[in-house]
């Protein structure tokens, strides 16, 4: 790899991973678009800032996309609270006025200031490189000079009210018990959004940062439920996709940060799938275990119902032994009558309270009992069992089995 790959890979990757780190909190707080919302709407504040300071120097730009981060926030909340809509409603309204009015803004200033559209929508990943300026000694890319600083401040930020921020991504009440003061902390967090967010223009573009700053965060929360796992694979998955996005597009001659957003979009894609926290393919091998079980239990029941109608569970069913089954090459062992005992209880003590609690019909009862029965537990069969008085006979003038010992 040449000096020129190494470089554009490592902005790649510093991108990727501050846009990353962001975006695990931002998933954990289930405000996943509020994301995509700021990195739309910081558009007429880097403008605004521009025509007020006259510079496109790093901190005036983060100023003016941080005051136009938190005007985003605020805004949503406000319409939202003001007009009874839902948060993503309003925020839909908020972050398309915003980013059309900052489209307009640097298309109608773009003779007399240097933002250039193109830049800011979509990136130019492939010229990092060229563009450098010696730094102790060795031609390092300018836009690690605003990436870099980026992704330290993310880290130390977040490192230091991890605490806080954790707090409030799950129990916002006890935030607010603990003094934590979450409303504080959320809008600092949407500052800091918009800080990675500008930082990542030059490099990747407005449009396509989402992709970083969600997609591998997306990815390890398919994959683990702990927070620092997810910190993990999300870094992975982040550097891992620049790596791969540059090698994609250098090997098809296509846009790096656009292969990038493919790359994290795949690796979605496999966590989708294979995730065993509850992949497709997890899913499916459960739901398959699933029905074998239920099909194993329906045999068992039926047998039961069978070996009652032929008299042999009154004989031989209290002392947990069967001779025959419902066929002549069926036998029930005695932990089968266990078990298919607990599910003929379970199935008549569900429609005994259908229709006695309830109200409904016996005659339409036994569908909604048939599914309850495989999901019942001993302490569920226990509760049933006193909220109805402990009946006899269900209502159909079956009798319900004891519960049988283990």
């Amino acid at each position: 790899m040449n000096e020129i790959h190494l470089w554009t890979v490592v902005v790649a990757a510093t991108c990727s991973l501050a846009c990353a780190w962001v975006g695990v909190w931002l998933v954990l707080q289930r405000v996943s678009m509020i994301g995509d919302a700021i990195s739309h709407s910081v558009l007429p504040g880097l403008v605004v800032s521009f025509l007020m300071f006259g510079t496109r120097a790093p901190w005036p730009m983060f100023l003016g996309a941080a005051v136009a981060g938190l005007a985003t926030t605020y805004l949503t909340r406000s319409i939202a609270s003001a007009t009874g809509a839902k948060e993503d409603s309003s925020m839909g309204v908020v972050f398309t006025v915003l980013f059309a009015l900052g489209v307009l803004l640097i298309t109608r200033y773009a003779r007399q200031i240097d933002l250039d559209p193109g830049c800011v929508l979509y990136g130019l990943l492939e010229f990092v490189a060229l563009d450098t300026r010696p730094i102790l000694g060795v031609e390092v890319p300018r836009a690690l000079e605003t990436l870099a600083p980026a992704l330290v401040l993310t880290g130390v930020l977040l490192a230091l009210f991890r605490k806080e921020v954790l707090v409030m991504a799950f129990d916002p009440g006890l935030a607010r018990t603990l003094g934590f003061r979450p409303t504080a902390v959320y809008y600092g967090l949407m500052a800091l959004v918009a800080v990675v967010t500008v930082a990542s223009f030059e490099a990747v573009g407005s449009i396509l940062v989402i992709a970083m700053l969600i997609g591998p965060a997306v990815a390890a929360n398919l994959w683990t439920r702990n927070w620092r796992t997810m910190f993990a694979i999300a870094s992975l998955v982040a550097v891992g996709s620049s790596v791969a996005g540059y090698a994609l597009a250098v090997a098809t001659n296509t846009s790096v940060a656009g292969m990038m957003a493919v790359a994290v979009g795949a690796a979605c894609g496999l966590a989708a799938v294979f995730s065993p926290a509850g992949g497709v393919l997890q899913r499916s091998v459960r739901l398959r275990a699933a029905r074998a079980t239920i099909a194993a239990e329906d045999l068992l029941a039926n047998a039961y119902r069978d070996l009652e109608r032929s008299g042999v569970t009154s004989v031989l069913g209290d002392r947990g032994l069967v001779a025959r089954g419902w066929s002549d090459g069926v036998h029930l062992t005695s932990e089968g009558l266990i078990t298919a005992r607990r599910l003929v209880s379970g199935h008549r003590l569900v429609e005994t309270f259908l229709v006695k609690d309830v109200g409904r019909s016996p005659d339409e009862v036994h569908e909604s009992a048939h599914r309850a029965e495989h999901l019942l537990d001993a302490v569920h069969r226990a509760e049933l069992l006193r909220e109805l008085d402990s009946p006899v006979e269900d209502p159909h003038g079956s009798p319900i089995p004891k519960e049988p010992s283990a």
